[in-house]
């Protein structure tokens, strides 16, 4: 039977957007009305069928799984309801079921055989009444939950199920606030301060093949979503109507930032909830790995260095110079194989702890500010190992980062402020001279490497890295933690 874009039931989107994965890669399907169809890594037949004649107004619905799996649903030219798919058997024999003329109009896949659906039809033709309901194999607990929190829920009033890996699952209703279990400590995050702030969930998305990345959709139509960095930010962004970044450019983790327009390395705080925040606020988390500094501190307030025009040129030249030597891009690296690093280092002002413009970028004077030097002039190798106590250097004089955020807040000192303080750093690997043991004589990496990489193993328990030419290093960001 012919169907409208958004059924009789479930939220009204403005558009759809599925995360699933084919041969071993993350994949998405997105649709927006108007704009048609993006998509990344799905399988050839859906590329195919969303590539007919007159798709981009036919399309109803669609899912994506792991494994390829995926389900679609559109309006043929005889104008009656017809889907396609790679389901598995027992799923895609629910599908083809006679429903007295009806038909599945939502369908979420998840990981492990898990799927939540739901089917609609017209009991009388006469009134055209329509019945709605819900099927599927649901993991345990978003049964549990879900009957606890909505009892004698009805199937329209439901208007979104999403199963994602690890045990997490989303479910909202038009009738309440969504509930959850198993997702991360920065999608949860996420949903407690938008609802905390007046805005209404209307969908989620989980990825059935990795933990982190999500969409969220609003009532108002806005999106929000922490999505892979390969995938094109930018072009998703212009299907859909961001949430968080409705007036601020789109950022992007590996754009070089403009340098200052005051000649002057300078500050600038950096939105709660953005893209960057976002991205930073994961590797803080993932990175906080020491488990008896449990639970993860929460960050306060997060600043971009912005860099004056010296300190610019002479990054972007050395990476010009390592990209050239290594040729990362031609092998579909980042260029210049580029990483974010933390370090923890020395704060003996409150630079940060008040954000105004008046007194953001009131660095300090004082020599033994770590802090604003490394924030002002970058940092230099040849201050390692001077501040007290600091004086063992495991591969010599060098600047140290680690993509453990937990051991580079054993080197912060932030007295006198309500805050913590880790400096994100921007930095330039190379090609990397690997190494299990220590070497405090080393002053340069072997020939043709360009940092050492030290190695969780022998003598380290958490990683680091290792950088002898000081343009290979930048502070991109201040992050300030309780």
């Amino acid at each position: 039977m012919p169907l409208d874009y958004q059924s009789e039931t479930g939220p009204k989107l403005t558009c759809r957007f599925a995360m699933g994965e084919y041969q071993g890669k993350p994949s998405f399907l997105l649709h927006s009305p108007g704009k048609g169809f993006y998509w990344k890594n799905i399988p050839p037949e859906l590329e195919t069928l969303i590539g007919m004649p007159n798709m981009e107004h036919s399309c109803k619905n669609f899912a994506l799984g792991p494994n390829g799996l995926f389900w679609y649903t559109y309006r043929s030219v005889k104008d009656v309801y017809e889907q396609k798919g790679s389901a598995s058997p027992s799923l895609w024999s629910t599908l083809n079921e006679d429903w007295k003329g009806g038909c599945p109009i939502r369908l979420s896949l998840g990981p492990q055989g898990f799927w939540w659906g739901e089917k609609e039809w017209i009991e009388n033709p006469t009134t055209k009444n329509h019945l709605v309901q819900a099927f599927g194999v649901q993991p345990q607990s978003l049964v549990n939950e879900s009957k606890q929190k909505y009892p004698g829920i009805r199937s329209f009033e439901i208007d979104f199920v999403t199963i994602g890996v690890k045990g997490a699952w989303v479910m909202g209703t038009n009738t309440g606030e969504p509930c959850w279990a198993g997702i991360t400590e920065q999608l949860e995050r996420t949903l407690k301060r938008e609802m905390e702030a007046g805005h209404r969930v209307k969908n989620v998305v989980l990825c059935p093949v990795r933990h982190d990345i999500y969409w969220i959709e609003y009532a108002d139509g806005t999106v929000d979503y922490f999505l892979p960095v390969d995938w094109d930010i930018h072009k998703i962004a212009s299907y859909v109507k961001t949430h968080v970044n409705q007036v601020e450019e789109i950022w992007k983790p590996w754009d070089i930032p403009k340098p200052s327009v005051s000649g002057k390395t300078q500050l600038r705080q950096v939105k709660q909830g953005g893209d960057a925040w976002k991205f930073i606020e994961k590797l803080f988390d993932d990175g906080w790995r020491h488990p008896h500094k449990r639970p993860i501190p929460k960050i306060s307030l997060i600043f971009e260095v912005v860099w004056s025009v010296s300190l610019h040129t002479s990054f972007v030249s050395y990476l010009d110079r390592i990209e050239q030597k290594g040729k990362f891009t031609i092998r579909q690296q980042i260029k210049g194989n580029q990483a974010y690093g933390w370090h923890g280092t020395r704060r003996r002002c409150n630079i940060g702890d008040d954000p105004s413009p008046t007194r953001l970028n009131q660095f300090c004077s004082d020599a033994n500010c770590a802090t604003c030097v490394i924030l002002t002039k970058s940092f230099d190798a040849n201050f390692a190992g001077k501040a007290p106590g600091r004086a063992f250097l495991r591969f010599g004089r060098a600047i140290y980062t680690s993509t453990v955020s937990s051991k580079a807040d054993d080197y912060q000192q932030s007295a006198g402020s309500q805050y913590k303080s880790l400096i994100l750093a921007r930095t330039i690997k190379g090609m990397a001279d690997t190494r299990k043991v220590g070497d405090k004589k080393l002053v340069a990496p072997n020939a043709g490497f360009d940092c050492v990489e030290g190695q969780v193993g022998q003598e380290l328990n958490y990683d680091e890295c290792c950088f002898y030419h000081n343009d290979a290093v930048r502070p991109a960001f201040l992050v300030l933690y309780k």
